[in-house]
């Protein structure tokens, strides 16, 4: 058995994938590694480059060859065929600290806990600018039970994709899954909350997230073309939600609901704000749908009443107006 798999989704990114792997390969370290990189039916030659780096590499790089289905269903694909012990996450546009390879693989050879949380950097590649997001010290480089951790730190728990390293049984075990399209991160994230029964805390930074392209998901553009992704997203977690087990630690329920909210929140923004979708006919219409499927859970509908843009409650305003304010700005 490996002892970490980088699972590496890949869709058109023949000119992004090398550098993504080389900060891995370059470490050494081969016979603990495994890159399992999933070509999603990409359509230029991505798949080209994934098997040479298959040929030159033949005990580390893994390729699995499937038809276009999105991020989450490449995911769900690597959690079934992963071989290492830990599965890690990194798409195929970012990188890894190459320096901290070493360190990382020699702590998780010393573990045995369902999830390590790490250090991770975002690098924005039009300010040419990095933010460190680095974790308390005083909590790192120790093992802890669920409970314990959230008794004593019930606020530090902030742990987004870019810093999630998972038990490969765990997340079997809790048979973890995304939908199939854009934003399925939350719920990667999300769904394996309510059953981590042990963490380990490691602040060095292993995955460099790099933004700033307008094209990406998280981008001005990828917001609006995808904004119908994002409501889908919320109204799963929340059905999510109402499934949690009723044992679930209540600042744990918290920081999903939390979280969840603030999904919800964003995809009235896309739907309204001329900024993203506002201006469009159908995602007017989809926000007519959304709202009234919202209705449904009482809960997050009521929370959208104390959501507000330069303190204006414009979701309430909305829903007894129909009048969209921001589409007034």
């Amino acid at each position: 058995m490996k002892l970490v798999t980088f699972a590496v989704p890949c869709y058109n990114v023949e000119q992004c994938v090398a550098h993504c792997f080389d900060s891995i390969l370059q470490a050494g370290h081969h016979e603990e590694i495994e890159i399992l990189a999933i070509n999603d039916g990409s359509r230029d030659n991505t798949l080209q480059v994934l098997q040479n780096y298959a040929k030159q590499y033949p005990d580390v790089v893994r390729v699995l060859n499937k038809e276009n289905g999105g991020w989450g269903t490449a995911i769900n694909l690597a959690i079934r065929e992963a071989q290492g012990k830990y599965f890690k996450e990194i798409d195929a546009d970012d990188e890894v600290e190459t320096g901290n390879i070493a360190n990382y693989l020699q702590t998780l050879a010393t573990i045995d806990v369902d999830y390590v949380a790490t250090a991770f950097r975002e690098y924005n590649s039009q300010t040419k600018s990095s933010i460190e997001a680095n974790l308390d010290d005083s909590l790192c480089n120790r093992a802890f039970d669920i409970k314990d951790f959230w008794d004593n730190h019930p606020q530090a728990w902030a742990f987004p994709i870019h810093a999630i390293t998972y038990n490969t049984q765990f997340i079997r075990d809790i048979h973890l899954s995304v939908g199939d399209r854009y934003y399925t991160d939350f719920e990667y994230f999300l769904k394996s909350m309510p059953y981590v029964r042990t963490l380990y805390l490691y602040n060095r930074c292993i995955t460099i997230y790099n933004r700033g392209n307008e094209e990406q998901s998280t981008g001005i553009k990828g917001y609006a073309k995808h904004y119908r992704d994002m409501a889908a997203l919320s109204l799963r977690l929340v059905q999510f939600y109402t499934q949690i087990p009723a044992a679930t630690l209540p600042a744990i329920q918290k920081s999903i609901r939390d979280t969840i909210i603030g999904t919800i929140a964003m995809s009235y923004e896309l739907m309204m704000s001329p900024v993203y979708a506002g201006k469009n006919v159908e995602a007017k219409q989809e926000l007519r749908r959304y709202d009234k499927a919202l209705a449904q859970h009482p809960l997050f509908y009521r929370a959208m009443r104390s959501v507000k843009k330069k303190g204006i409650p414009y979701i309430s305003i909305w829903r007894s107006t129909r009048i969209n304010l921001l589409a007034l700005r």
